[in-house]
């Protein structure tokens, strides 16, 4: 039996199968946002009653640790919310400053 011959064109109904193809990014359902929104925010709330411990610091903890992994899970969410994205544009710029600096120190 050839490839050809294992392709499904037709499914149980003996209808014909049109591949449907998607592109660019799936736009996921609110729900998914607000557990995400409801998760972090909790979290950094609660983790910043923790004495010497920042709410941005600990953000962008957990922001660089996702961009670190490929974990593209907060990234919709972050890039929503003003006040995250605030803290990561801070945190690339002053390390954008920095590298700078260091170039031409060197």
């Amino acid at each position: 039996m050839s490839w050809f011959n294992k392709l499904k064109w037709f499914d149980q109904d003996n209808k014909f199968n049109i591949v449907h193809f998607k592109f660019g990014k799936e736009r996921k359902p609110i729900t998914h946002y607000m557990k995400i929104g409801v998760i972090l925010r909790l979290s950094l709330n609660v983790l910043s009653f923790l004495p010497g411990v920042d709410e941005e610091r600990m953000f962008n903890l957990i922001d660089e640790a996702q961009l670190h992994l490929g974990v593209d899970l907060l990234n919709d969410y972050i890039i929503r919310d003003k006040e995250l994205l605030t803290y990561r544009i801070r945190r690339r710029v002053q390390k954008a400053i920095e590298e700078y600096k260091s170039k031409n120190e060197s």
